[in-house]
């Protein structure tokens, strides 16, 4: 099967909006691989931001207290 991507913003979307992109809402995390910076739209581009997104929620989770 082929894979094709399918994400195809404009000139200076990705650039000027990014960052607002990956923003959290709250407790929710985004990803998406067609965010990626490295194979956007394709597995590669997923594990790279799940693998981003994860990093950012264990970041937060590690400021919380200890609880026993």
């Amino acid at each position: 099967m082929l894979t094709v991507p399918r994400f195809f913003p404009g000139p200076e979307f990705l650039t000027k909006y990014l960052d607002n992109l990956r923003l959290r809402e709250g407790n929710i995390f985004f990803a998406s691989s067609d965010w990626a910076v490295g194979w956007r739209s394709f597995i590669d581009g997923a594990i790279e931001e799940g693998t981003r997104a994860a990093l950012a929620v264990k970041r937060d989770l590690q400021r919380l207290p200890k609880q026993l």
